[in-house]
């Protein structure tokens, strides 16, 4: 999935999320073979910097829609600085 978002305080609205079908991995590759479907909507709202929730709508009747609840499962390891 993929799509361009807004920001708005602490919440991400992607309302044109995509979804790249078709081709393989590898040398089989095609990019000509590449279809860009609409697939929905999706929109993240962070409490912190370690919960948040998700709501998604999508027009693939296959997910439909729903929410969830999500949290930070690992942290960068940054270098110290002196």
């Amino acid at each position: 999935m993929m799509g361009d978002g807004d920001f708005e305080g602490t919440t991400l609205t992607i309302e044109n999320l995509i979804q790249p079908t078709g081709t393989r991995f590898g040398p089989d590759f095609d990019p000509d073979e590449v279809e860009f479907t609409h697939w929905g909507s999706l929109v993240m709202a962070f409490d912190d910097d370690l919960n948040g929730h998700i709501w998604y709508d999508s027009v693939n009747e296959d997910y439909g829609s729903g929410d969830y609840s999500i949290e930070r499962l690992a942290r960068p390891m940054l270098a110290e600085c002196e």
